[in-house]
């Protein structure tokens, strides 16, 4: 497969499709959202909150997180639906899990499978305070805020 066919399948977004800097977290902001879709598959992120959304037939689906039980969640992707979906954040999540979040996207088989995996966060957080960074950056990944 030659890379420029590959990019052609899914299309980046930082916020939203419309605003770079736009929250998408409620079925109602992807609504608005999925009109601005270039692809049917779009990878956004700015909310650090794992999961996303998808048009299935003129309604919005939720996809959620996987549990806190879960390190993964595999999700196949319709070709006759359209995909908002966030990977989540490896350093900030913001959904209430401490662990790092991240996806892989298996383009072949049309499959997401959404991550979680503990990660040092004690060694994260003196890390950030020794740098002299605000102290709610390091107090929040304990929780996942």
């Amino acid at each position: 497969m030659k890379t420029s066919t590959f990019w052609r399948r899914f299309e980046l977004v930082h916020g939203s499709p419309y605003d770079e800097d736009e929250y998408v977290l409620a079925a109602d902001e992807a609504t608005q959202a999925f009109g601005y879709l270039e692809r049917r598959l779009t990878f956004f992120g700015h909310t650090h909150v794992q999961g996303g959304f998808i048009w299935n037939h003129s309604r919005v689906e939720t996809i959620l997180r996987p549990s806190l039980r879960s390190e993964s969640q595999v999700m196949e992707v319709d070709p006759a639906c359209a995909y908002l979906v966030n990977p989540g954040s490896t350093g900030q999540p913001r959904d209430g899990d401490p662990r790092a979040a991240y996806l892989l996207y298996d383009s072949d088989a049309s499959i997401l499978t959404y991550y979680r995996v503990a990660y040092d966060v004690a060694g994260a957080q003196k890390a950030i305070r020794d740098a002299g960074l605000p102290p709610i950056l390091a107090d929040r990944l304990s929780v996942g805020r």
